[in-house]
């Protein structure tokens, strides 16, 4: 269903999703990675045996800069316990939120978690929040856009 205009309040002329959510191309600043903010943990398992991977994943980003744990959805991944280390990391994670006007606005996120084993510095999307085994000096990326 393409976006229909509302008339009328401060957001006139724009019109988010049902649930009063926007999109990424209808906000005037879009959400990004808080600096600082927790990360998926690299699961165990997969980290010993030197397994990598990603997950695309998609979920909402309210207005205090929290995910919507209930809107989380995993588009695409290469090991379930990737996703699930997403899942369960989305609660301690803080974004700054979209901005219209000057106001604050939900948006929903896509945006890819890369999970890698540092050896040498790894390739990484930009803006892909990345999951490097602990002990290794590769941040996290700044922003969840896609």
């Amino acid at each position: 269903m393409a976006p229909q205009p509302t008339v009328g309040g401060a957001m006139a002329g724009l019109s988010p999703a049902a649930s009063g959510t926007f999109f990424e191309f209808q906000v005037e600043q879009p959400v990004h990675y808080a600096s600082g903010s927790a990360t998926p943990r690299y699961p165990s398992i997969l980290k010993q045996a030197g397994v990598e991977g990603e997950v695309l994943a998609s979920f909402v980003v309210d207005t205090m800069g929290r995910a919507d744990v209930g809107s989380y959805k995993v588009l695409k991944t290469t090991h379930e316990l990737f996703s699930n280390a997403v899942r369960d990391a989305l609660p301690n994670m803080t974004f700054v939120p979209a901005m219209i006007r000057g106001r604050k606005v939900r948006q929903l996120v896509q945006t890819p978690f890369v999970f890698g084993i540092a050896r040498t510095a790894p390739t990484v999307r930009p803006g892909a929040v990345r999951v490097i085994v602990p002990g290794t000096t590769t941040p996290p990326a700044k922003s969840p856009q896609p």
